[in-house]
């Protein structure tokens, strides 16, 4: 990241991820990770170990997506004319969507 005179009055996201690339490596593991979501689809009521590993693949998935869109949104916002920065909001704004019809398996 490119320092600024105004450095001191932005967020440290190297907490967060180290760099771009290390962000992109995770959304693309998490793009992988979506999609196995859906094998428990009719199955939660099988047996209580298939209900937990379901919830616990959920909230696993769940934490990722926050920590990614969490990084890309306050990235986003420290320099709106930035195209990079948007684009991985948005980019992460389109995986959540994939993200929430994955989830639509939990019913109450």
């Amino acid at each position: 990241m490119k320092q600024t005179a105004h450095d001191e009055r932005t967020w440290d996201l190297t907490h967060v991820y180290a760099d771009e690339h290390a962000w992109e490596a995770d959304r693309v593991a998490l793009t992988e990770r979506i999609p196995t979501l859906s094998r428990y689809r009719g199955r939660l009521g099988e047996h209580p170990g298939v209900l937990a590993d379901a919830f616990d693949l959920l909230y696993s998935v769940s934490r990722q997506l926050e920590t990614l869109y969490t990084f890309a949104s306050l990235e986003a916002d420290q320099d709106l004319r930035l195209p990079g920065p948007s684009g991985r909001r948005q980019r992460i704004e389109a995986l959540m969507a994939e993200h929430g019809s994955s989830v639509c398996l939990v019913r109450p």
